[in-house]
């Protein structure tokens, strides 16, 4: 986990002259709808697949560069969620329609606001998930035991680190069957069911006086 910005960043960029005849971009294969972009070997803060999303015009040579905001992050807690709005922006990755958000964060990206000098632009978004005010080129391990948080290492561990400890418990060719879509979508319903059943425990403690 890294650290994260606290304003969009917009980048207007004319990319023919007023004189020129006609579009000189590439032909498209989709206009003025978003497309996502996964970068290979880029991931976000959580280790997931970094993605950003382009949408193309048919009618201008122009360009809009939006990054999107975000909190800044600098320990287990501030770069995982724990610390709520004082933190990592994205912390649990990007979706693939994360696109949604672009014409929210910036008007620049509207296609629909009349008033807006890049509606028929070239539109690039760049989502915020790594903390590091985009920015970063280091990459920090925050480790939950360091504030005593053993259901969160675990957590973390089936998340994150399955299929390296698989390997090196003996069992590779396990690791390479492991659904980890599905194994995350169990620890899901498990992180509900223990996160409670933990701040349940800390309530009966503290009313016990132990």
């Amino acid at each position: 986990m890294t650290r994260a910005s606290v304003f969009a960043v917009v980048l207007l960029v004319a990319c023919g002259e007023s004189g020129d005849s006609g579009v000189q971009n590439p032909v498209r294969d989709q206009y003025e709808t978003w497309i996502k972009i996964e970068p290979p070997g880029i991931v976000c803060g959580n280790n997931t697949q970094y993605k950003f999303f382009a949408s193309f015009s048919a009618t201008s040579d122009k360009l809009v560069v939006v990054f999107e905001p975000g909190g800044a992050c600098w320990d287990y807690d501030s770069c995982t969620g724990r610390n709520g709005i004082r933190g990592a922006a994205n912390v649990d990755g990007l979706k693939d329609n994360h696109w949604e958000k672009a014409s929210f964060i910036s008007p620049f990206l509207s296609r629909f606001d009349d008033t807006s000098p890049s509606r028929d632009w070239n539109m690039v978004y760049i989502p915020y998930c790594t903390g590091d005010v985009h920015t970063g080129n280091n990459v920090v391990t925050y480790d939950p035991l360091s504030c005593g948080d053993m259901l969160a290492f675990a957590i973390n561990c089936l998340r994150n680190r399955l299929t390296q400890m698989l390997p090196r418990a003996g069992a590779a060719d396990l690791a390479a069957k492991v659904d980890i879509a599905l194994v995350n979508a169990v620890v899901d319903d498990v992180e509900v069911v223990a996160s409670q059943a933990l701040t349940n425990v800390r309530r009966l403690q503290a009313a016990s006086g132990g």
